[in-house]
């Protein structure tokens, strides 16, 4: 349980109007009051769309933490990290090849395994590698989008708190 005096001047904080739904949404995702907590300040009208939100939230973050820690791997043994940032890189080295390209100039296209410094590659093999990722994280953008909607389409905060999410299974 949180911090009873913390728990506390949250609610006092609100009945001044302080703090907002918004806010207590944060700090139920961050851990600062329990969902029993956040029930209690928020009431029961507000409770079920603020847990939708913070539970939404976990299964955003929790889509990017699994990224993170599970790389894309090759036939060959070769690791490449799939998080969102790293796919937007790829892409970008991919769009500005192309660019350079079109105009004429020559650009030397590189990419790295993870941990390891960068090679350089053909179109081809950087084009292969982008799709082979898109293929590895797709499945788990659409799981994730899978469980958002089985959230909002929950009737209660029961039913919210017992949607499981797990990326691993996927």
């Amino acid at each position: 349980m949180a911090d009873t005096n913390f728990y506390y001047n949250i609610k006092e904080l609100q009945a001044n109007g302080f703090v907002t739904l918004d806010m207590l949404c944060k700090a139920l995702l961050k851990s600062y009051i329990t969902t029993d907590e956040f029930i209690e300040l928020a009431g029961e009208d507000n409770a079920l769309d603020g847990i939708k939100t913070v539970q939404i939230a976990k299964t955003k973050t929790g889509l990017s933490d699994y990224l993170s820690t599970h790389p894309y791997k090759t036939a060959d043994g070769k690791k490449y990290s799939v998080t969102f940032e790293k796919q937007s890189l790829l892409a970008n080295e991919i769009a500005t090849y192309q660019l350079a390209t079109a105009a004429g100039q020559n650009y030397k296209l590189t990419w790295n395994t993870t941990g390891e410094e960068c090679v350089e590659m053909t179109i081809e093999q950087i084009t292969a590698l982008a799709l082979q990722i898109a293929s590895y994280v797709k499945p788990l953008v659409s799981y994730q989008q899978s469980k958002e909607i089985e959230i909002k389409n929950c009737a209660t905060v029961e039913d919210v708190l017992a949607v499981e999410v797990n990326y691993g299974n996927v």
